[in-house]
């Protein structure tokens, strides 16, 4: 540790020298490691006076060859990680300098080097994963289910202490939401992402879109520097009851990275097959014309996926001022959810009405498969690097096209023998495309403030057409296209006055839709304009103690499919509908906290919501749930949360603590829920001799009113097991998901547009433990590089699925 602030700051004085020395003794030479005579590119050659001050520096290329002004009586020192520093008084004759492994150093930094798992900064929390043992053999979809406060559903919808949140990968937006976001993360092995950066209240230099904040996942590619990599693999899975069925795992990953001193280039391939069963199960209780109405079904839903992922990235460092780059994406997925084998059913239901006994088998199968493409171009001139002074631009294109073939098969049964069958078969075609331009600018003024600005343009175009034929029924077709403008300028300063620490942002957003449903002849036109303020505020009296207070106003906008009225069947008696007319959501929020000696910390904030997003309830004569989505008047949100991060115990054990208590008031016409809930995570990590590690977590939410919906409680652990080999290259690990196979999500209607229910509750159990076993290998070398923020495609978080829940 020492060696590298040295280096830091050693460079960063070379980048502030103005050398006035005398050019008459420049020198050439080349570095290479002592053991192998290798080229040792990218140290740090300092020349200092007889007082010591810095009168010329440079670094080596890629090929350790270095020239630098070196006057007589002065010397030289040359600083690498991982190297011993050499000092010369001349070097006359001498052409080759040679640079000797310091061994008892990196072997000190194996050791002690610890990086807590989560860390409180002044505008969010850090989840640092890379230091986690779930990481070996786990996909990023695994890891950030385990991030404190957030909730993953069955159609990978995610949120951040109940709220809606944009799901951010290096710093530019995932693309997609939903089933499209899962495939993606389901795609990012665990072991190359470094960390979440859990950011609840972004500043206005994000798009104001999101309710619940940002979660950035910061991946390892793009802080390396030299030839390096890894490659890994997963297998595992678990039988649930029945032998002839393996819940099967399997993932293969390879991650390339090259970075010289003219070009960074970077490969990510990836592919992963796997299995979870879903027990889906609902109650439903109702007054009819004909009398008291009860329902009972119970279905299996074998999910099997395969998903791949190939992504290429190239940076050109064309001058000191000037960086353009390429980046390509094309994600895939394929999905069957239905019957297993042979089997002819999945699903059975038990109906009651005035004394009369039905039962009906269903056969429910739903194939979907997806491919994305996306593609970024962008470029940044910096100005003034002292100044931090600089621009970038990025210009973005997106398409993905989804289909999915649901079929469906009931049979009722009027007597014992006697039933009659009828057949759905509803055929879902989607496409998204978006384009997007963006700039951003930003210096150093006013000595030690940070001024940025910026602006922005965005188009997206969808097209969702659906053909659903059933027996005795004429063809029913839904036709629904969607095109929205966003124009976007902000400008944001942050300035530090002492002890104090201030930052301000103003955002305004214009935006114009138009929802033309064909098959109804009915189209929906919008245009609004907004104004987003932020506002920060910090004091810092020392390091043990630090107090932040903030605000913010967001918008959330309904996703894609939200706005489709086309017909999603979960079985054969539940399905979801969009709705064209859906309006966007606000969100203002406030929030103060406090962190206490690094470890500890406190917030406590007050979120007021308009129009927020849930799925009305309905129910047919026959039974069917339909889930429309609609704006659920208001509802305000009180938190109080209380946080331990990275406690050490004792030098083999660290304890991470985090609670959080939330009072939700939800109101809407004829209806107000109240409710509170309490979550939990915490985490014990042993860190034990020989390079060993072995983590355990748990994570409990209690019940939880959310709009028409009641949460019931939730609670999963994982195990975790880690060994290093080879100097920290390969890794082999043993991992246990679901520890106790306790993961579901239950629900219960408290409210919704039939008055005569009684009762309705639907229960999501998931057959989801896993016992897996992994091994990755790292090559090359690798140092630090800037990072760059190039890429911003915030509309496409919006290409999500519907599923059942608020």
């Amino acid at each position: 540790m020492k060696r590298l602030f040295a280096f830091l700051i050693v460079t960063v004085l070379c980048s502030f020298t103005m050398s006035a020395a005398r050019q008459d003794n420049i020198v050439s030479a080349k570095l290479v490691d002592k053991n192998d005579g290798s080229a040792l590119g990218w140290a740090t050659v300092a020349v200092r006076d007889v007082e010591g001050n810095i009168t010329a520096c440079t670094t080596t290329d890629e090929n350790g060859k270095f020239q630098v002004n070196f006057p007589s009586s002065h010397k030289m020192t040359i600083s690498l990680i991982g190297y011993k520093d050499v000092v010369l008084v001349s070097l006359a004759d001498c052409a080759v300098v040679e640079m000797e492994v310091d061994r008892e150093s990196l072997a000190a930094a194996t050791v002690t080097e610890k990086v807590q798992l989560v860390e409180m900064k002044v505008d969010k929390v850090v989840m640092n994963v890379s230091q986690s043992a779930f990481a070996q053999g786990s996909t990023g979809m695994d890891l950030i289910k385990k991030a404190p406060g957030v909730v993953i559903d069955k159609d990978g919808n995610i949120t951040l202490n109940g709220k809606s949140v944009a799901v951010w990968i290096d710093g530019r937006p995932s693309y997609m939401d939903g089933k499209a976001l899962e495939a993606l993360l389901r795609s990012t092995p665990g072991t190359s992402i470094e960390k979440f950066e859990l950011i609840a209240n972004p500043s206005s230099k994000y798009d104001a879109q999101g309710q619940g904040g940002i979660i950035n996942i910061k991946t390892k590619k793009n802080a390396l520097a030299g030839f390096n990599g890894s490659l890994g693999a997963t297998v595992g899975g678990m039988y649930f009851g029945r032998t002839d069925r393996f819940l099967w795992q399997e993932d293969f990953w390879a991650n390339i990275n090259y970075r010289s001193k003219k070009t960074n280039t970077f490969l990510n391939v990836y592919e992963g097959d796997y299995k979870t069963d879903m027990n889906f199960a609902t109650d439903l209780e109702t007054v009819t014309e004909m009398g008291p109405f009860r329902q009972g079904t119970e279905s299996l839903q074998c999910n099997d996926y395969k998903a791949m992922n190939i992504k290429l990235g190239n940076d050109w460092f064309i001058d000191d001022k000037n960086i353009f780059g390429v980046i390509l994406n094309v994600p895939g997925s394929w999905n069957f959810m239905g019957r297993k084998g042979d089997e002819p059913f999945n699903g059975s239901s038990v109906q009651e009405v005035a004394g009369l006994r039905t039962e009906n088998l269903s056969a429910t199968d739903n194939d979907s498969k997806s491919l994305t493409a996306s593609a970024n171009v962008n470029y940044t001139h910096i100005f003034d690097e002292a100044k931090s002074s600089e621009i970038t631009a990025n210009l973005d294109w997106y398409r993905t096209g989804s289909k999915s073939y649901n079929t469906i098969l009931s049979r009722d049964y009027i007597a014992s023998e006697e039933y009659v069958e009828t057949d759905k078969v509803i055929d879902n075609n989607s496409t998204v495309s978006i384009y997007s331009a963006k700039a951003d600018w930003q210096t150093m003024c006013w000595k030690n403030a940070m001024l940025e600005a910026g602006g922005k343009w965005a188009g997206s175009f969808t097209d969702n057409k659906m053909l659903k034929t059933e027996t005795s029924m004429p063809d029913n077709r839904n036709d629904f296209t969607y095109q929205e403008h966003i124009a976007a300028l902000y400008v944001s300063i942050a300035k530090p006055f002492g002890k104090f620490s201030v930052k301000a942002g103003l955002r305004g957003e214009y935006t114009h839709s138009y929802g033309d449903w064909k098959t109804a002849g009915t189209d929906t036109r919008r245009s609004y304009f907004d104004l987003f303020p932020t506002v920060f505020a910090g004091w810092n009296p020392s390091q043990n103690f630090m107090m932040n207070l903030s605000y913010t106003r967001r918008i959330q906008r309904p996703n894609y499919y939200n706005l489709n009225p086309a017909e999603q069947y979960v079985d054969a008696h539940s399905f979801v509908v969009g709705n064209p007319d859906l309006k966007p959501q606000y969100t203002n929020s406030v929030s103060l906290s406090a962190v206490f000696f690094k470890n500890f910390s406190v917030a406590v904030g007050y979120d007021h919501n308009r129009d927020m997003f849930n799925q009305l309830p309905s129910y047919r004569q026959n039974g069917d749930q339909i889930l429309t989505w609609g704006n659920f008047g208001y509802c305000h949100m009180a938190f109080l949360s209380a946080n331990i991060s990275g406690f050490q115990i004792a030098k083999w054990l660290q304890w991470t603590l985090n609670l959080n208590g939330l009072y939700s008031d939800n109101i809407d016409v004829n209806l107000r829920n109240r409710s509170f809930m309490f979550a939990g995570y915490t985490d014990f990590t042993f860190i034990l001799p020989k390079d060993w590690k072995i983590q355990i977590d748990g994570r409990y939410n209690s019940p939880m009113t959310w709009g028409y919906f009641r949460l019931e409680p939730v609670f999963v652990s994982n195990l975790g097991i880690k060994k290093n080999f080879l100097e920290n290259r390969l890794t082999l690990s043993l991992d246990v998901d679901n520890l106790f196979r306790s993961q579901k999500q239950d629900l219960t209607v408290v409210g919704g547009a039939d008055k005569n229910v009684t009762l309705a509750k639907s229960y999501l159990h998931y057959d989801s433990q896993k016992v897996k076993i992994g091994v990755s290998y790292n090559f090359g070398q690798a140092q630090r590089t800037r990072y760059r923020k190039v890429g911003n495609l915030e509309e496409s978080s919006r290409t999500s699925g519907t599923g059942i829940g608020g």
